[in-house]
């Protein structure tokens, strides 16, 4: 079921319109609030990934509404395991080499 539910998401992400990812956006953040599971942040989070590749310059655009939200996982905000936390501070920071490849906006 989440293997489903995952590739509609990405699926979902890959066809919205550029105009629509501003209105989009509050709702798939909502999905990083720290009272929902880890899973939901990381499905949240993919979709963001997804969005930077679909519609770069609407994601850009976004910026002031996202960067708080990845800042708040360097705060403390659990996702309730290590490995996926420290996977996708990387993967948002960039850090360990190469550039950041959370937001490649």
């Amino acid at each position: 079921m989440r293997i489903a539910a995952d590739a509609a998401c990405q699926s979902l992400a890959r066809l919205l319109h550029p105009d629509a990812v501003a209105r989009s956006l509050p709702h798939i953040i909502r999905g990083t609030s720290p009272s929902r599971k880890w899973q939901s942040k990381e499905g949240a989070f993919k979709m963001i990934a997804t969005l930077t590749e679909s519609a770069p310059e609407a994601v850009a655009e976004a910026l002031p509404e996202l960067v708080p939200v990845v800042r708040g996982l360097g705060c403390g905000v659990g996702w309730g395991r290590a490995g996926v936390t420290a996977q996708r501070q990387h993967e948002i920071t960039g850090s360990g080499g190469g550039g950041v490849t959370f937001l490649g906006v």
